[in-house]
């Protein structure tokens, strides 16, 4: 054995047990976090992760047999296939030292991590002078992490957080057999975290005693932490005396990849992809209707001053010229109009960007296990089935409409889909269940900083462009003072094509709906983390969390919604009702604009 120090400053330990086992150990420290003590072991990669929990006192022989024949054969089986890092206490008693033992006996390979209060074990070869230290660390694992604590317990912090790091939103899920107090705690944070939870019936403490309550057809009339956990948390009872095929089973389905809530990223960023694609079609179209429009009218006043010059009559070829292209360019903008009119890119792309937003919401209540995602309304049917039934809902409600008519595959986003690598970066990764505060940190801490941010955007663009209608106007105004009046027509279609967008993006308005539901979304994430730690383990205040917060979101994306399916209307009228070059052209192009800086701000 010999202690070491690594670059993060932390005290790494090689401790050679008696079977020949070597494994490896770091010495926690004040301000050292789970995240530096697990990099100075080498654990890095984030990983599946399966916790177990369980009681420290000594088993009955005939539980402990079944237990290991259990663990050896079904639980370490399941992680080795999946390579998933198996999580414990580390001490070599109780449950943590059948598990020891299965580990060691079993036909797998897996990573066996022990986090033990530094204060409270020891090892061979200790030289740490612990005075206390009387309980031997479990001598099969692979890594040990002695948190700086004197007293049984007061690792849990330090185990959770580990959790959290190893598995980095990959799955996880825990076993429990028997337990006491501390175990009780640790379930309770596991049921925090959205943990699943295979209890292991026969094992007696908190396993059976879950199973009791659970079972049991009246409500309890106590409010005490098992009712709440009975009530709320994943739970599979599996009985100590079941096949350990039947514990293979349920764990490697728990550690497999969430298939269901892949593919509802997928879908989400196949519709950001086409809703992106058809963005970028729109604002192709409309700024050539744009640049037409304004070409237009500045060639019919550059014909009529050089006509009164004189210079068409030296110059017939050039005055034949002008004469076809103003004569091409009124019938190029009626055709882009009808084109417009015809494949709809603005329309579509709010049917997908809307779709895209709805699958957004429900992937997160569902990684939130809230509402009807919840463990007590999964029992019947599973929380995988809901959000399958919710995809192919909005996705059949989507493709009743002319969006079917578009091509929509995955090879987009390898062609260079600006808008789908922007989700498919959001969404890497994001397939593990989140706690309330990940989904505070996940959701609703992003949402609040983009509306800040664009509102700051849109408010210096209404200032720029009120700028900018105020010095073409002025431009006009001095123009028509020196006698270039013919000019001003240019200057007037600028300052129409300004003053519409500034109309057309209602930008002051949008501002105002953007700070508001950054204030509702802070008023939220306040309100939650002044709720005691109790009150935020219930699941209505998870649910209320997690609804309101979607609320605020889909309400400013509705009201975004109508405004467009608004604007597109008048913008249709304008283009039935009026062919005529410059006035109707410029507000056209303005309100394409609008669509198109709209969409980018949705894929918030």
């Amino acid at each position: 054995m010999g202690p070491g120090v690594s670059d993060s400053g932390v005290r790494t330990i090689a401790i050679d047990f008696p079977n020949a086992n070597r494994a490896q150990a770091v010495v926690g420290a004040p301000r050292r976090s789970a995240e530096t003590l697990l990099a100075a072991l080498g654990l890095t990669t984030p990983r599946p992760v399966l916790l177990v929990i369980g009681g420290a006192d000594a088993l009955d022989p005939a539980i402990a047999a079944q237990l290991e024949r259990l663990l050896d054969r079904g639980a370490i089986r399941a992680a080795g296939d999946v390579a998933a890092t198996v999580l414990g206490g580390g001490t070599a008693s109780g449950v943590m030292a059948v598990l020891g033992r299965a580990s060691a006996t079993s036909d797998a390979t897996v990573e066996l991590v022990g986090v033990a209060p530094g204060g409270k074990v020891t090892y061979p070869g200790d030289d740490r002078q612990v005075p206390n230290a009387s309980t031997q660390l479990e001598p099969n694992h692979t890594h040990f992490i002695l948190a700086n604590s004197a007293e049984w317990g007061g690792e849990t912090s330090l185990l959770f957080d580990a959790l959290e790091i190893l598995s980095r939103d990959r799955p996880r899920a825990a076993i429990l057999a028997g337990g006491g107090p501390i175990a009780l705690e640790e379930v309770r944070l596991a049921t925090q975290m959205s943990l699943p939870i295979v209890a292991l019936t026969g094992t007696g403490g908190v396993a059976d005693e879950l199973a009791r309550r659970a079972r049991s057809s009246r409500r309890p009339a106590a409010d005490d932490a098992l009712s709440r956990i009975a009530s709320d948390a994943d739970l599979t009872f599996l009985p100590l005396e079941s096949d350990p095929a039947d514990l293979e089973a349920v764990i490697a389905r728990l550690l497999q990849a969430d298939e269901t809530l892949a593919e509802a990223w997928r879908q989400q960023r196949l519709m950001s992809s086409a809703a992106a694609r058809q963005q970028r079609g729109f604002r192709r179209m409309q700024l050539s209707l744009l640049v037409l429009g304004l070409l237009l009218t500045f060639l019919v006043v550059t014909k009529a001053v050089l006509a009164a010059a004189g210079v068409l009559d030296d110059e017939p070829q050039l005055d034949r010229g002008l004469y076809f292209v103003i004569l091409i360019l009124p019938i190029t903008i009626a055709g882009l109009v009808a084109a417009a009119g015809r494949m709809r890119p603005g329309g579509r792309w709010i049917l997908l960007r809307g779709t895209s937003e709805a699958l957004k919401r429900e992937i997160f209540r569902y990684r939130a296990r809230a509402g009807i995602y919840s463990h007590e309304q999964t029992r019947t049917m599973s929380r995988q089935v809901k959000l399958a039934e919710a995809i192919g809902s909005a996705m059949g409600a989507l493709m009743r409409t002319d969006v079917n008519q578009l091509a929509l595959d995955d090879a987009a986003d390898a062609r260079g889909e600006s808008g789908g690598r922007r989700n498919e970066r959001a969404a890497d990764g994001q397939l593990g269940a989140l706690t309330p505060a990940g989904y505070v940190t996940q959701r609703v801490d992003p949402q609040i900083a983009w509306y800040r941010r664009k509102a700051a955007e849109h408010e210096r663009s209404a200032r720029w462009l009120r700028g900018l209608a105020i010095a073409f106007g002025g431009v006009g105004t001095l123009l028509a003072a020196i006698g270039l009046d013919i000019w001003v027509a240019v200057t007037t279609a600028l300052v129409g094509v300004f003053v519409t967008i500034l109309e057309a993006w209602q930008l002051e308005t949008t501002v105002s709906l953007y700070n508001q539901a950054a204030t509702d979304l802070l008023a939220i994430r306040t309100r939650w983390f002044a709720l005691p730690p109790a009150e935020q383990d219930r699941q209505r205040s998870i649910d209320r969390l997690v609804e309101r917060s979607e609320r605020i979101i889909r309400a400013e994306h509705v009201g975004w919604v109508q405004e467009m399916q608004d604007a597109m209307t008048q913008l249709r009228l304008e283009q039935a009702s009026d062919r005529a070059p410059g006035g109707t052209t410029d507000r056209t192009a303005g309100s394409a604009v609008n669509e198109e800086d709209e969409v980018e701000e949705t894929s918030a």
